[in-house]
Order: structure tokens, then sequence, then C-alpha cells
């Protein structure tokens, strides 16, 4: 009894195997079972329609977890092939980044030959992370490899909050084939790196460019509290 797409099983001794293939009406890789069970009675972005019946939104577990992540993309383009990975092909992530929501891969059709498009993430309040790696090939290196999704103002992760929004060009960094053909193909996740933890709690506590840690500092000088 299981979920897991590919699953393997062990044949020792005598058994009979039935597959049972659940509904998806969007055609986006996730059941209608899983989506609308999901946040909002199946409505995981807020926006009055099932998440089972949009092609550009898929919502599903995180992982082997029991929370879940809604995916979106522009009304006119759709979600292919989404699901959430636990362990990706290559596990040789970077060992000072924790990845604790796992995995998550898809593609993003009807974007047009080198055109842009943008996935928004929309998970859990209670989450904790602050940057975003992905798995494939880039310009510079054709090989797949783990690599920083860092926001270059064209391509790369944006984080507000609980929210993440990739933004993605057709056939360059981001897209894992490289080549203008409309269509986006992904393998990444969102991570917490203490080291960016600290250095932003560090700039605070400094004043730095954000001056929060002086703006309180002088609310107690002047007996504010």
């Amino acid at each position: 009894d299981s979920s897991d797409n590919p699953e393997r099983i062990s044949i020792n001794s005598d058994m009979t195997i039935t597959a049972v293939f659940l509904a998806d009406n969007d055609n986006d890789g996730v059941s209608n079972k899983e989506e609308n069970a999901g946040p909002g009675n199946g409505d995981g972005n807020d926006d009055s329609i099932l998440d089972s019946l949009q092609s550009n939104v898929s919502c599903l577990l995180m992982g082997d977890t029991t929370d879940y992540v809604t995916l979106e993309t522009p009304p006119d383009t759709s979600i292919k092939n989404c699901e959430a990975v636990i362990e990706p092909p290559n596990t040789n992530y970077p060992s000072d980044v924790e990845f604790l929501y796992g995995f998550f891969s898809f593609a993003v059709e009807g974007i047009g030959i080198g055109g842009s498009t943008s996935v928004t993430f929309y998970f859990p309040s209670d989450v904790r992370f602050n940057t975003y790696y992905r798995h494939g090939p880039t310009p510079d290196n054709p090989s797949d490899h783990w690599y920083e999704f860092v926001f270059d103002g064209q391509t790369g992760a944006e984080i507000n909050k609980n929210n993440i929004t990739l933004h993605f060009v057709d056939g360059i960094r981001g897209d894992d084939d490289l080549t203008e053909n409309g269509k986006i193909i992904d393998l990444g996740g969102p991570g917490f790196n203490a080291a960016i933890f600290s250095e932003t709690n560090s700039e605070l506590d400094a004043g730095g460019d954000n001056s929060y840690g002086c703006f309180v500092g002088c609310l107690l000088e002047i007996g504010v509290y």
C-alpha cells in the first residue's frame, strides 16, 4: 500500500501486485485525491477554484511529511510532472544547508520559445528557509550539480516570509534542458543556511543597511518601552 512513484518492490515470495491509478483532472502529476485534501479544502492558492481543476496550480504533500505546499504559475501556462522528492538522484548537496522540506521536481509548459515565467510556492506559515538550491546543468557547467539559485535580476529565487517565487527564462540558468523550447524543467528545494542567518542577525545588531537594531536602541535610550 503506497503512493510512491516510482515504487521498488522486493519479490521474496509468491505475491499478487495490484496497481491503482488515481484520477488527475488537470494533468499536473498530482492526483485529485491529494490536491483535494490540501489547505483551504483543496484551494491552496485561495482563488475560490479547486487546485485539482487548474492546470497552473499544484498542491502536494512535502516529502514524507503531512504538510502541503502549493505551486502556482501564470494562468496561460501549465504545470506537468509535479512531485515531491525526498532524496534526489545526486544527494551530494551542500553539507552546510538543511533541506527540511525535501525537494520538488516539475515542468512548466506554455511559456513561449525563449520566454520567461515564474513559479510561486506557498508554504505553511511556520516554515524555516533562507535560500533555494537547484540541481541540474548550467551554461558554464553542463554536468548535473547543485547550485544556489539566487535571484540575479533575471532568474533565481526571491523569498518573502513563507513564500518563494522562482524566476525562469527558457533555455538559460534554471532550465535543466538549457534549450529554448517553451518548457522549463526544474528540480530543487528550499534550504536553511545557518551562515546566512548569522550574517543577517549580525547586520541587524550592528545597525547595518537595516537600521532596526539602532532604532530599537534609540527607543530604549529615550525611555519608550
